[in-house]
This record gives C-alpha cells, structure tokens and sequence, in this order.
C-alpha cells in the first residue's frame, strides 16, 4: 500500500532569513545523490535548487507575502519492488499537473537511496497566479486528494494511496484551499464566463442581450454617477430575490463594461478569458453510470454544471446547470454515492435512509456517541480551544487574514501534537467514526430524496459532442423576461 505524508513549512526563526526551511527542503529533495545526478527531478519554475527557490522568492516578493508558510511538503512512498523510476516520475508529474497545474512554483524528485520508491514535492506557500495563500482546514484529504491520488495509482497499475495517519494528526495542515478554490465558482465568475461566450456567437448587441437572456440573466441598464452607463445582470439562479442580487457590468472588470462588451463584439474577439470552462477531468473521482436512467440523470447533472457553455438546453435547465455550478461539490458527491453504491430509483435511496437512520439509533442506544470521557481541567480546557479554532478556521477562513489563518492553524497543529499519543481527548466521542459516516449518508440520502424534482428534470445531452460543434444563439425562449436595452446597435469604432 502507497503512503502520502503531509507536512508544511513554516517561517524560519532565523533574523533576515524567513525561508530558510524553504531552501533545505529543495535542497534536499533535489540531491543529486537520491535522484541519479538529477535525472529523476523537475521543475516548473527553474532547473536547478538555486534557480527553483529565487523564482519562488520572486513570487512571494511580487505579492508581498514572504511571511509565515513559506512552501509545503509531501512525500509519497510506495512498497518494496511496487514501483520503478520510470513510473514513479510518471506520478509524481501528473499529481503535480492535476492537483497544482500551473498555479504554484513546485519542483518533485524521485529517490531512490531505499529499498521503496518514494516521491518528494515541494512548492510554494503563495499563488504566482493570484498571490494568494495555500490554505488547509480539517485535513479533508479523503475529498480532495485521494481521488486524484487514487485515478493515477490506477493507471498505473498501482495500489491506491493511503494517507498517514500515524501521528494521530486530525487535520494536518496542507491541502484543502486549492481543491476549494477549484470548485470555488461564484456568479461573478459565471456573469463572466456567459458574457465571454456570448461574445464569442453574437453579431451586435442585440445578438448578445439575447442570447443572455436565453441563459436566463434579467437584464437592466442604470445611470451611476461615477461610472456612468452600466448593465446589470441578475439570474434566477442566484436567489428567489434575484433583482437585489444584480452583479453591475463595472464590477466584473474593464473588459465586461457596455463599451468593452460592444468593442469586443465588433473586433470579433475571439480569445477570450477563460475564468471557468472547466472539464470533468477535474472531478476524476466521479465513476460512469450503467444502463439506468437514475445515475445516467444525476451524472449528467454533474457534466450539465462542468460544460454549462456548451449546452444549448431548456431555460430551466441553463438556470439549473448555474446554480449546481455553485454547489458542485455536494452535486458531486450525490453523483458518486448513487454510481458507486448502485442505487437505482429513488425508492432504493428511501429504503436505504430508513436502514441507516435505525443503525445510527443502535450506535446511540449502545451509548458508543455522547459517552463522557473523564478529562482534566488542561485538558477540557485544550478540547474547547481546539473545537473553537477548528470552528473558525471552518466557517470563517474567508474572513481571517493569512497571519491569522496560519496563526490559528499552529495553534491547532501544537494541540494535535500534545495529545499525539491519546487522540481521544480531542474527540467528542469515544468511537465516532462509524456514526460520522452513517450520519454523512444520511445527510447526501436526504439532500438526494429533497432534490427530486430537480435530478427527474435533468436532460439527457451529449456533452462532448456538444462541446465538438460551435454553439449558435439559442431560440428565442419566453420562460424568464429580460429587459433588452434599447439603442445598443454595434457602432463603428
């Protein structure tokens, strides 16, 4: 069995020299002595350790970030013989590619000083794309790292990844944001992707205001004082009261503005910013459906809210595909567990609701939840601080600046540490897991059994030959109004 261990960098206490753990992990990655004179090591941002850790230096200057995390770490090993040199490059290049791209400065190494194969990546702590910060909250690994990890492994004949949980680390600190802010769409982002690809099929104004309309957006012009004309887009998809959801054309950016859309429109721009346009290969945990229209519906659901520019459905459907886009992951996850688990109609789900709501009633009868754990005052004191951390990284980690995220995730990273050797005194339970995944089913078996209406109403459209043909302005379709600007004819520039 393969292991994955997670590890970060932090700031070097070292006056003057904040990324000094930066430098020897590179360093020692990329030893020409575990690496055959540097055959098995790559780079995306430099061809030697001098060169890789200035680029990463750059980055985190380009953005004035040179502060706390300075890089991450991890290293997958897999068993004696299991893997040779070849393969093991082959991983740890498509793992860099689908679960960093070209995001981040990294560098990976293969070594071979031991009788298993095992795999070093090291990249940095700030984006070179957005300058933001890695995150990680709760140790999500199971969602957003072992489906890649798993996929490749697969390929290659390998046994799937196991992450180490021998140090008893409920939430090791590394991998969480990027997966996020994969499936982090917003209807910023989705107004802009829209008016990219309408531009992209309309001949005028009136062609584009169109075929806007047909994706379901409600259009309105205004007068602002300091930005004069604008548009403003609203979409049934963003709330019951989507008139007070408007996203202003000036809030996109300067290539959304009524002029902009108008130049770009006559210039038959066709490059356009690709903000989301994303594949499935992004989601390669989620398994084919069989023959049976249930998992055919809520997978094409999934591939409906990935290739949303693609599809030329009902206005329901273009409402729908948005909004799913929104809450992807959760859409995912019912996708997968229908596929997975075999289910076939909606009544094998409310069957199965009924056996795990009695199974979750046997392990509280048995007194294995909510049992008291006699604890000291230190140490009542720790679980509270450690619960009241975990719940603000959670539910607040947008709000908390980077000082006080990796602050906060120290903190917890040292609470871990004192009770390494009895996890337990951080538990609310003493054995919760059996109950934790019978109430996570339960909660994707209700959301499945509430949405009904919605996976019955799913089309069944090809997507790749969708995404083969060039898109044509949908027909007129009368469902949701719009309110076309008037006088918005292309004029000569």
């Amino acid at each position: 069995m393969a292991v994955t261990v997670l590890k970060n960098l932090k700031e070097s206490k070292i006056k003057g020299d904040p990324a000094n753990h930066l430098r020897r992990a590179i360093y020692y990655i990329m030893n020409p002595k575990k690496t055959r004179d540097g055959l098995l090591s790559f780079s995306n941002c430099g061809t030697s350790p001098e060169s890789i850790f200035d680029a990463m230096l750059i980055t985190k200057k380009d953005y004035q970030k040179e502060w706390g995390r300075q890089g991450y770490h991890f290293v997958i090993s897999f068993q004696p013989g299991e893997c040779d040199e070849d393969t093991a490059m082959k991983v740890g290049r498509e793992f860099c590619e689908k679960y960093l791209g070209d995001g981040y400065d990294y560098c990976y190494s293969v070594h071979n000083d031991h009788p298993h194969m095992h795999i070093h990546i090291v990249f940095n702590s700030v984006s070179r794309y957005t300058g933001l910060k890695y995150r990680y909250v709760n140790g999500d690994w199971e969602k957003s790292i072992q489906p890649i990890t798993d996929m490749i492994c697969e390929k290659y004949g390998l046994s799937k990844l196991e992450y180490d949980k021998g140090e008893k680390r409920i939430g090791k600190s590394y991998a969480e944001h990027i997966a996020t802010k994969k499936n982090n769409f917003t209807w910023s982002k989705i107004i802009r992707a829209d008016i990219d690809h309408a531009i992209t099929v309309s001949n005028s104004m009136d062609d584009f205001f169109k075929t806007m309309k047909n994706y379901g957006y409600r259009i309105r012009t205004g007068q602002s004082e300091k930005h004069g004309k604008y548009v403003a887009y609203s979409h049934p998809g963003v709330t019951d009261r989507e008139s007070k959801k408007a996203h202003r054309d000036y809030s996109l950016g300067e290539d959304y503005t009524l002029d902009r859309i108008e130049e770009r429109i006559w210039l038959r721009e066709k490059k356009q910013k690709t903000y989301i346009i994303p594949s499935l290969d992004e989601i390669p945990y989620l398994p084919k459906p069989k023959k049976n229209r249930f998992q055919v519906c809520l997978y094409n659901r999934v591939e409906q809210a990935y290739a949303f520019q693609f599809l030329d459905l009902r206005i329901e459907s273009q409402i729908r595909a948005r909004k799913d886009l929104l809450h992807i992951n959760q859409v995912a996850e019912e996708a997968v567990y229908i596929i997975k688990n075999d289910m076939k109609d909606f009544s094998s789900c409310e069957d199965r609701l009924k056996e795990v709501k009695k199974e979750l009633k046997q392990l509280k009868d048995t007194g294995i939840v909510n049992s008291e754990i006699e604890l000291s005052p230190e140490e009542l004191t720790d679980r509270k601080r450690y619960y009241e951390i975990r719940s603000i990284l959670s539910k607040k980690e947008d709000q908390l600046s980077d000082e006080e995220f990796e602050s906060l995730s120290d903190e917890l990273e040292n609470l871990e540490e004192k009770y390494r050797d009895d996890p337990i005194i951080l538990s609310d339970q003493k054995d919760n897991s059996e109950y934790q995944k019978l109430n996570e089913e339960r909660k994707i078996l209700l959301r499945i059994i509430r949405e009904q209406p919605i996976i019955k109403s799913v089309e069944d459209v090809n997507i790749e030959k969708a995404k083969d043909q060039p898109i044509q302005i949908p027909k007129e379709q009368s469902e949701v109004s719009a309110e076309i600007p008037k006088n918005t004819e292309s004029r000569k520039l």
